[in-house]
């Protein structure tokens, strides 16, 4: 998007390969130790799909979740000393304690853990707009352009993964019970929960229709693309709560959640400039 853009760069390519790689590391060690933390509720929710099965296997995965998350940490270090930005040191350092804090115990908080985890993936999106000043300063149109669609894509990812989480949680509910685990599905009931979820599509639909109406109504392929792959793909997803009769119709609303994910991240392809 920068090329396109015609911003100029902050991070060499190897920078920019090093941030996004730490980011990806970082995000790596945090699905390890939460599954370490989820052996029990995972025996309970999908027995089939445990591959923590005893102490050498989660002492094993604990070593390869510190090795990640330290050469993460360290390559964000690294590009930062480069830069001179030493602060930005802390960009790396806090996802993985808030990763870990999370695993250990706010996973288990009503809303705090869904919200905190879907910040996270948003954040691992808006993290090279701290090193690529560039775009944060704006400072002429095309640095504001992009700036723009960072932040759309942002706003994207929270929105999306907030949905998936509480899909989640609804669907390993009869295991967080078990651990004493409070969500939104175990609080408010599957009515409520059905209520919060389609609420969240329809303002993430309304969303995306308002920025192709208001940002890119001059870009008609890439409204297009928006309007009838993912705002009708949400609408989908609506329809298909009311469909739901047992527990595993959620791991299908789940996987319906990662392919809406990923067809509105493909969109990135057909934006310009405006």
């Amino acid at each position: 998007l920068i090329p396109i853009f015609n911003v100029e760069p902050v991070l060499t390519n190897i920078q920019f390969v090093f941030v996004v790689l730490a980011t990806v590391l970082i995000a790596i060690g945090g699905y390890i130790i939460n599954d370490i933390y989820d052996v029990e509720t995972d025996k309970i929710n999908k027995p089939k799909k445990v591959w923590l099965s005893d102490s050498n296997s989660i002492k094993r995965s604990f070593i390869f979740y510190r090795t990640l998350s330290i050469i993460g940490v360290l390559l964000g270090i690294f590009v930062s000393i480069i830069q001179v930005k030493f602060t930005h040191s802390l960009l790396f350092i806090l996802p993985v304690i808030l990763l870990q804090l999370y695993a250990f115990k706010l996973k288990k908080v009503l809303i705090i853990g869904n919200v905190l985890v879907s910040i996270l993936v948003a954040y691992s999106v808006l993290i090279l707009m701290f090193f690529e000043t560039n775009i944060l300063i704006l400072h002429n149109d095309n640095s504001q352009n992009l700036g723009y669609v960072i932040w759309v894509l942002t706003i994207f990812a929270f929105g999306i993964n907030l949905l998936r989480e509480i899909v989640k949680d609804a669907e390993d509910s009869i295991g967080d019970k078990v651990i004493g685990a409070e969500s939104i599905p175990i609080r408010f009931g599957k009515r409520i929960t059905h209520l919060i979820l389609k609420g969240i599509a329809i303002v993430l639909m309304a969303v995306i229709v308002i920025i192709c109406l208001v940002i890119y109504r001059e870009q008609p392929l890439l409204v297009f693309y928006l309007v009838f792959a993912v705002v009708l793909a949400l609408l989908l997803f609506v329809f298909q709560l009311n469909k739901v009769k047992k527990i595993a119709d959620y791991s299908k609303l789940s996987a319906l959640l990662k392919i809406i994910m990923l067809v509105g991240i493909l969109a990135v392809f057909m934006i310009k400039p405006i």
